[in-house]
């Protein structure tokens, strides 16, 4: 057996626990099922539902996120990195033996769920969301010792306030789980993915498992540095790609940019959202100090290719595939009579402005840490960004071009008034086709006012 997962089993499971787990959990169970006519019915269901969130999604985060922090915090971290376990045995093993407990209450409250849905929902669409629970309890779990491993890399301080932080990204994993309200009310829901309908429950399931097996691929990755072994960038790579594919996948269309969407490909500007949001997650994620640049140096001038993949940025190394899914998007862009955005070289430029963008924060993110070994680089280059982006966002900017008009409700608003666009006079400067609507109609795709970007 695993040492680190039988050392949590010795740990965590003993008699009392053991005994106390079912027996208060079954108290609760036996009150609803007193109330409801001595049945498993949809009150036992709730009692196992709402104990289903608290043990995987309140506790279990916690636990996850602690599991590492408290072996640094006792000192105790070093022994382990000094040990001959491999880093897979040691991921799983911390994973899943730091909430072995909560997986012993999930076992007892998933059986009552199971129990009291059993006579009114298939029996595909209960194991379904069977599985949607358990894997958004792993993707949770997972993700809040990813961050953790995060934080002890780089070396940043571990009080209530940042430990709760850390577990709090794993509550965020449970939305998928209370979205389909956990398979008993969502049988008939479906998704459009690729242009093919998948029932809602069964696509949640595969796509969570396929994630939750992507974050124990993150944790054993994070492992793997910490315990001092090169670290290969395609499995980076692979998850960069796989998300590309999986969200774009997705049909996009925001109620308040449904016209805007109209005129650029759906898959490839998903695409790159993704993209840029992974670049993103890396750079913010990664230590950024100077002996890290200083062997990027060292094995460039050296020739030693395959060392330098292993400490390269992949930041940088995501960098190209968001560029080509930009490009991509440039290239199929067509504007489309509904769009707000007539002028193809406008949209092109907006969508060039945005990728030149990430380049601009991902090389002032760097510049900002780069020589600072408290870690605060990052923070201060996040506040310097945001403060770059308000004149461009803020109401108070002045009315430019760029800022004319966006779709609010179906209707079109300027941003010199706040009427809507058909029923007062153009301004002038950036809505002269706004006063040709009939008042109180609503607007054509010809007197909508078109988007025009400034730079």
């Amino acid at each position: 057996m695993n040492p680190e997962f039988r050392r949590n089993l010795i740990l965590h499971l003993s008699p009392h626990r053991l005994m106390a787990m079912p027996t208060v959990f079954g108290a609760f169970v036996l009150v609803a099922y007193t109330l409801q006519d001595r049945s498993f019915d949809w009150g036992t269901g709730l009692v196992a539902e709402f104990a289903y969130y608290f043990f995987t999604f309140l506790w279990g985060t916690k636990l996850a996120a602690e599991s590492i922090i408290g072996e640094v915090v006792d000192g105790t971290w070093d022994q382990q990195r000094m040990s001959a376990m491999r880093p897979w045995r040691m991921a799983w093993g911390k994973l899943f033996g730091a909430t072995v407990y909560v997986w012993y209450g999930n076992a007892v409250a998933l059986a009552v769920y199971a129990a009291s849905h059993a006579a009114r929902v298939e029996t595909g669409t209960l194991l379904a969301a069977l599985a949607v629970m358990v894997a958004a309890g792993i993707l949770a779990h997972a993700v809040s010792m990813m961050v953790s491993l995060i934080a002890v890399q780089r070396r940043r301080s571990f009080g209530r306030v940042q430990v709760f932080s850390y577990h709090l990204l794993g509550l965020i994993c449970g939305i998928p789980a209370v979205w389909t309200r956990l398979g008993g009310g969502s049988a008939l829901d479906v998704t459009d993915w690729y242009g093919t309908l998948f029932p809602l429950v069964e696509f949640t399931a595969l796509a969570l498992i396929a994630l939750a097996l992507w974050s124990m691929v993150g944790v054993w990755q994070l492992l793997r540095i910490e315990l001092q072994m090169p670290n290969p960038p395609w499995v980076w790579l692979g998850f960069v790609v796989f998300s590309m594919i999986f969200f774009g996948g997705f049909v996009y269309i925001p109620p308040s940019l449904e016209r805007l969407v109209l005129a650029v490909p759906g898959t490839p500007f998903a695409a790159a959202l993704v993209s840029g949001a992974c670049i993103y997650i890396a750079v913010l994620s990664e230590p950024k100090d100077s002996v890290r640049f200083r062997r990027l140096a060292h094995f460039a001038g050296t020739g030693n290719g395959r060392r330098l993949m292993h400490i390269f940025p992949r930041a940088l190394l995501a960098l190209p595939l968001f560029l080509i899914a930009g490009i991509v998007t440039m290239v199929l862009s067509a504007p489309a009579e509904t769009a707000l955005v007539g002028d193809l070289a406008n949209l092109l430029g907006a969508i060039a402005a945005a990728m030149l963008f990430v380049i601009r924060d991902l090389g002032f993110m760097y510049f900002m840490s780069f020589g600072r070994p408290d870690g605060q680089g990052d923070s201060k280059a996040f506040v310097y960004i945001l403060l770059s982006s308000l004149p461009f966002c803020s109401p108070w900017a002045p009315a430019t071009h760029w800022r004319c008009s966006f779709p609010i409700g179906g209707r079109t608003r300027c941003s010199r008034s706040s009427a809507p666009a058909w029923k007062r006079p153009p301004c002038g400067r950036c809505c002269s086709n706004a006063g040709s609507a009939s008042p109180g109609n609503r607007p054509n795709a010809d007197t909508v006012p078109k988007i025009e970007f400034q730079f």
